[in-house]
C-alpha cells in the first residue's frame, strides 16, 4: 500500500505531467480506490486532476447497483479527485482475435475463441443491467467494444436507457470504430448520440493496422479508424492515450496527433482520405471533447474565463508545422493552476507569446 501511495502522490503525477497532461480519466481497480480515496483526503497539493473509472471484474456482473462507496471522501476537493465513471468490457480486441465480430477471422489459431468471431465477455442483459446501474447513480458509462458485434451490443444498452427514461448521462463507447465501424453505426443510431461520447486512440495505426489486415482482411479493416468519418457526421470523438493497454507509445499524444494527421501507418499510409487537418477545430479531439467526454467541458479543455488555467507550452506550433514533424513535438512545461478570471485572461495571453501552449486533457 505505501508503494500505490508512492505511486498516487508523486510518481504518476509527475509522469503525465512532463507528457503534457493537465487532466486523467484513470480506470481504477475498485481494490485499489481506498489508497486514492486516502490521498484525496490528505492536504497534499496535486498536480494532476485526477477522475476515476472504477472497475470490479470484466463483465461487471459483481458491480454493486449503488456506488456510494466508489465516491471522494467529503474532504477531497472535486477540482483534483473524483469519482466519475465505472468501465466495463463487452468483448477483447481485434488484434489479439478476440474482439467480438458478427463474421469469423481469417485463418485459425490455436488460442482462438470457440467460433472464430472472438470473445463476448459481457452479454446484452448484463450490459443493459451496468449502463442501468451507471445512470441511476449519475456517473458515466464505459463500455469496451472493439468488433462490431460488441459495438451493437453497448449501442443498444445505451439507447435502451434512452428509452427507459436516462436523462442526460454520460454514455461512452470505449474505441468506437478503431478496428470496425459500419455505417448503420455511424449515422443510423445518432438519435442518442447526445449522451454518447466515442473514445479513440490514434496511435494505434502506427501498431495495428497491419494485424488488422491480416486477422480481418481489407474489406473491414477499411471501415476503421474513420476519425474524419465521425466528425463530419457530427460526433465528438475524444482522444486519450490508453496508456493501460500494451502499446506503451500511447502515452505520447503527439505522436497520436501525427499519425491522425499523416495516415501514417504500421503497413503504410492508411486511409488517406480520412484523416482530419491539423486545425484548432480538429484539436478539439484532445481538447474541448475529451473534457466533454468527461463531463468536465465547463471546467476543461480551452482556455476561457471560469475554466482552469491548465495549459501545456509546446516546442512548436502544432497548426503551422510541417505535419510530419508533428511526432517531435516536445513537451516545455506543464501548468496545473486556478479557475480563469476575466482579469487574468492578459497575463495569459503574454505567456502565449513566450511559447506556444496547447490545452491538454486525457
Amino acid at each position: 500500500m505505501a508503494q500505490l501511495e508512492q505511486y498516487y502522490t508523486k510518481d504518476l503525477q509527475e509522469f503525465w505531467n512532463q507528457h503534457g497532461f493537465t487532466s486523467v480519466l484513470a480506470i481504477t481497480p475498485a481494490a485499489a480506490l481506498p489508497v486514492l480515496q486516502k490521498i484525496a483526503g490528505m492536504k497534499v497539493q496535486p498536480t494532476i486532476r485526477y477522475t476515476t473509472a472504477i472497475w470490479t471484474s470484466a463483465n461487471g456482473k459483481d458491480m454493486p447497483e449503488d456506488l456510494a462507496k466508489f465516491r471522494m471522501p467529503a474532504a477531497a476537493d472535486p477540482a483534483w479527485y473524483r469519482f466519475g465513471a465505472i468501465k466495463v468490457w463487452i468483448d477483447g480486441e481485434n488484434d489479439c482475435r478476440t474482439g467480438y465480430m458478427y463474421g469469423p477471422y481469417i485463418g485459425h489459431f490455436d488460442t482462438d475463441p470457440p467460433g472464430g468471431r472472438g470473445s463476448l465477455v459481457t452479454s446484452q442483459v448484463d450490459a443493459d443491467r451496468f449502463a442501468g446501474i451507471a445512470n441511476k447513480n449519475g456517473v458515466i458509462s464505459m463500455m469496451h467494444c472493439s468488433g462490431d458485434e460488441a459495438i451493437d451490443i453497448g449501442l443498444t444498452a445505451y439507447e435502451n436507457q434512452v428509452k427507459w427514461g436516462a436523462t442526460g448521462t454520460i454514455m461512452r463507447i470505449e474505441h468506437f470504430g478503431m478496428f470496425q465501424m459500419s455505417d448503420e453505426q455511424l449515422h443510423a443510431r445518432r438519435r442518442c448520440v447526445t449522451r454518447i461520447s466515442k473514445y479513440q486512440s490514434a496511435t494505434w495505426l502506427l501498431d495495428l493496422v497491419k494485424a488488422d489486415y491480416e486477422n480481418m482482411g481489407p474489406e473491414r479493416t477499411r471501415t476503421g479508424f474513420r476519425f474524419r468519418s465521425m466528425i463530419d457526421a457530427g460526433l465528438e470523438p475524444a482522444a486519450g492515450s490508453d496508456v493501460t493497454g500494451i502499446y506503451l507509445d500511447n502515452v505520447n499524444p503527439f505522436l497520436a496527433i501525427y499519425a491522425a494527421v499523416t495516415r501514417e501507418s504500421d503497413n503504410g499510409i492508411f486511409l488517406s482520405q480520412g484523416k482530419p487537418s491539423p486545425s484548432p477545430r480538429r484539436s478539439r479531439l484532445w481538447t474541448v471533447w475529451a473534457a466533454k467526454s468527461m463531463g468536465e467541458a465547463d471546467l476543461k479543455g480551452s482556455i476561457e474565463p471560469g475554466k482552469y488555467a491548465d495549459m501545456t507550452v509546446l516546442s512548436d506550433d502544432i497548426f503551422t508545422m510541417p505535419k510530419e514533424n508533428l511526432k517531435d513535438v516536445k513537451v516545455l512545461k506543464t501548468i496545473v493552476a486556478v479557475t480563469l478570471f476575466t482579469s487574468e485572461i492578459n497575463k495569459v495571453n503574454s505567456m502565449i507569446e513566450e511559447g506556444f501552449m496547447f490545452s491538454k486533457n486525457a
